[in-house]
């Protein structure tokens, strides 16, 4: 019916890629399409390429491309990885399309991802994930943050977090945060048996788990019925309000950038909600350790509570509006970025007992029966990660990857001018029989190195957290916090799934589009 539908809507803009009627390669699956970037002094290929105007895309209407059309409810927001997908199948690995007056390349095809990756530089840039928390920032003079910013500006502040936050060795640090609020969140879990609603469950564990570490002490959010409990289901409820609100304004004429629209100014109460919680604790935290630092018997104690605080505060380069923001994102990611994907590994374990077996016999055999879970453990279970990998492939957390163009380029025969703005989508590929064997299959095994059907997969194909300068800078908590809660979890009980079919549905991250519930079955 989809397709049938979108058959009859879509026109075709342009010429169709020629690359999408040749994908197969030995070495891989799919083609080496052409994809290269052009020196500056080097015109000679960019003026052979195809024009920009040559790449395929849906028609829309003059001035609004298809923007009429997600307004409308012809085209479902929230369904946009069909429609993405749709576009990949009638266009190819790249196309683009126009909304309102931006124009975003779609790239699809790893070879032509690592050109992108590969000439993005020193200061890659991005456009901001959400548009009206780069408005609302600058609008009331808060430090714009990492994914608001490009340039010198996030040179700066990458710099400042880099050694803290992506050092191995330094997340590691937090594990007995990690650790403590994990054990109590599985605890409370098995001791009831079933989650009617493990999304609001596993935030409020990402919340106590992300704040104890933000602010160096227990917020109290899983004390049931406490008045720290009901603030922290508000955080939960007001940041999705914030995501759906966010996705609303993405596809709609963006009056909101000049007038206070209402469905602005309700985006702006929900996402001020969060904000302002965040910022009591962080005040808290700073006047605490501006006043007892120096004076206190124990400073290295004082400055291990308070590590992550307590880092930033050793960068002259950082202001205090910039350790805010960063503490902000610390605090309040891991509800759109670990918590779905937690979901979805414990579906996929529940829908696959011999996986689920498989990874209760890894984790048994380094931990047995030790509730702490060491750095050195997780580096000793490979069937681990490759569970959470296999996950991303399934269900994606992100379906997009934007860059804006430093130079100009030719991606798949097609002239891309400097400033273009792009947008990787490499999970159009994530089930394709071409590259995956049995692709609806949940096979961690595939990632496994000695496996006898591993299979060879493009390096820029599966990047869930990016590449290069402007990967995720959170990466490391984040996976940290997923592998910890998933041995605890698969440690002790076997998930089962008990709601209705599993689906994803588009709030500027992938998010689950129906209430989740699980029955945890003690082992």
């Amino acid at each position: 019916m989809w397709r049938n539908f979108q058959k009859n809507f879509f026109s075709v803009c342009g010429k169709v890629n020629r690359i999408k009627r040749c994908w197969i390669s030995t070495s891989l699956g799919i083609s080496r399409s052409e994809g290269r970037a052009v020196n500056s002094n080097d015109v000679s290929d960019y003026n052979q390429a195809l024009p920009f105007e040559d790449i395929p895309g849906p028609q829309g209407i003059k001035y609004l491309g298809t923007l009429p059309h997600y307004m409308t409810g012809r085209l479902d927001k929230y369904k946009y990885q069909d429609i993405l997908e749709e576009y990949f199948s009638k266009y190819g690995p790249i196309f683009k399309e126009t909304l309102f007056d931006k124009t975003v390349v779609h790239v699809c095809h790893p070879d032509m991802i690592k050109v992108v990756y590969q000439d993005e530089g020193k200061y890659p840039e991005i456009e901001p994930l959400m548009e009206p928390t780069q408005k609302s920032r600058c609008d009331e003079g808060m430090s714009l943050g990492l994914g608001n910013t490009n340039d010198e500006q996030w040179y700066r502040l990458r710099s400042a977090v880099q050694k803290h936050m992506m050092r191995p060795g330094e997340v590691s640090n937090y594990l007995p945060q990690v650790n403590e609020v994990a054990n109590e969140f599985v605890d409370k879990t098995m001791r009831k048996g079933y989650s009617d609603d493990f999304i609001l469950d596993a935030s409020i564990w990402s919340l106590e788990s992300s704040g104890y570490i933000s602010f160096g002490k227990r917020l109290g959010y899983m004390e049931g019925g406490s008045e720290k409990e009901a603030e922290g289901v508000k955080v939960v409820k007001k940041n999705d309000e914030a995501f759906t609100l966010a996705t609303d304004l993405k596809f709609s004429l963006p009056f909101y950038q000049q007038l206070q629209t209402p469905k602005y100014k309700a985006w702006h109460e929900a996402e001020n909600y969060t904000t302002k919680v965040a910022s009591v604790y962080f005040e808290n935290v700073l006047k605490f350790l501006e006043t007892h630092l120096d004076s206190s018997s124990e400073p290295k104690k004082v400055q291990n509570t308070y590590r992550f605080l307590y880092s930033l505060l050793g960068h002259k380069n950082l202001s205090k509006k910039d350790m805010e923001v960063i503490v902000l994102s610390m605090f309040i990611d891991g509800l759109r970025t670990v918590v779905p994907v937690l979901i979805s590994v414990l579906f996929c374990l529940s829908q696959s007992p011999r996986v689920q077996e498989k990874l209760f016999t890894e984790i048994y055999n380094v931990l047995e029966d030790r509730k702490y879970i060491a750095a050195s453990d997780i580096a000793q279970m490979p069937y681990l990660k490759a569970c959470v990998k296999e996950t991303f492939r399934l269900h994606p957390n992100a379906l997009e990857i934007s860059r804006v163009t430093k130079n100009n380029m030719v991606l798949g025969g097609y002239q891309i001018p400097s400033g273009s703005k792009l947008n990787i989508n490499a999970f159009n590929m994530y089930r394709n029989s071409d590259i995956f064997e049995n692709p609806q299959n949940y096979c961690p095994e595939r990632w496994l190195r000695g496996w006898e059907h591993a299979v060879d997969v493009h390096p820029y194909l599966l990047l869930p957290f990016g590449r290069g300068p402007r990967m995720c800078v959170g990466r490391r908590f984040a996976e940290q916090d997923l592998y910890v809660l998933i041995s605890k979890f698969i440690q002790n009980c076997e998930p089962q799934w008990r709601g209705s079919e599993f689906h994803q549905q588009y709030k500027i991250l992938m998010y689950p589009d129906r209430p989740v519930k699980f029955e945890f079955k003690s082992r």
